[in-house]
């Protein structure tokens, strides 16, 4: 395709992003020609016969990518198109697997309403993403259970403060869980493979103490969550987490 002026591709990706059910123009999330400095901001541009695919990030100017070619120009908008409208609804991510298996499954269906050429270049994109980093369902449900070893062990706190007599470990172990001194500075966790090992340890054994003494024949939900975490428990990998 001959090149085309900045009004045209803005025209002709409209046109091919109105194939999606829903979409509405003022939803574009690319900016065509060059904004004002804005940090978030997406843009395309025509600069020395080329199509410049760029932004800006905390006040400064990044040129990602340049083409003659305008199909490869259209994809970059109609790419980050797609992307913002499959992030748009992150409540609908399934737990304890790759958060990428759903979000590349909803712009699989987008792209099938843009066509071709695009689609196939949505999918050798995404084929190029997971050879360098396959699906690791081991990192997200390693750190969805963190999550979830975080927040049971605020309600089996309040269980230690009943007469019911409990392990020291017991307390200790929910109390690894409560003051989370394995947190940085920011909430991070340094040398997470390491210390999710050690959470996976601690955590089967406050498993391990409340079969022992019935309270899984109990009607509460915390039994609930802590029979679904572990059984997530025994599906994760530690070869597979990042440290």
């Amino acid at each position: 395709m001959g090149s085309i002026s900045i009004d045209k591709l803005k025209m002709k990706a409209i046109a091919l992003l109105s194939r999606i059910p829903d979409f509405h123009e003022t939803a574009l999330c690319v900016y065509f020609g060059h904004p004002l400095i804005n940090d978030g901001i997406s843009f395309i541009e025509a600069k020395n016969r080329f199509y410049v695919f760029g932004g800006y990030e905390r006040g400064r100017y990044t040129e990602t990518s340049k083409t003659h070619d305008v199909d490869e120009a259209l994809f970059w908008v109609l790419d980050a198109q797609v992307e913002m409208q499959s992030r748009s609804k992150s409540h609908e991510l399934v737990r304890y697997t790759d958060s990428r298996r759903l979000r590349f499954e909803k712009q699989d269906k987008l792209f099938m309403f843009i066509g071709e050429p695009y689609y196939s270049m949505h999918k050798k994109r995404i084929s190029e993403i997971l050879k360098i980093a396959p699906y690791n369902d081991h990192q997200t449900r390693s750190l969805d259970l963190v999550k979830d070893f975080e927040r049971t062990s605020k309600t089996l706190k309040k269980l230690c403060n009943t007469d019911q007599k409990w392990s020291d470990e017991f307390e200790q172990n929910v109390d690894f869980f409560i003051n989370k001194s394995y947190r940085g500075e920011y909430q991070g966790i340094f040398n997470f493979k390491e210390v999710f090992s050690t959470m996976l340890s601690k955590y089967a054994l406050i498993i391990e103490e409340l079969r022992n003494k019935g309270f899984f024949n109990q009607q509460l939900s915390v039994y609930d969550d802590i029979r679904i975490i572990e059984e997530q428990m025994s599906k994760v990998d530690i070869n597979f987490i990042r440290g």
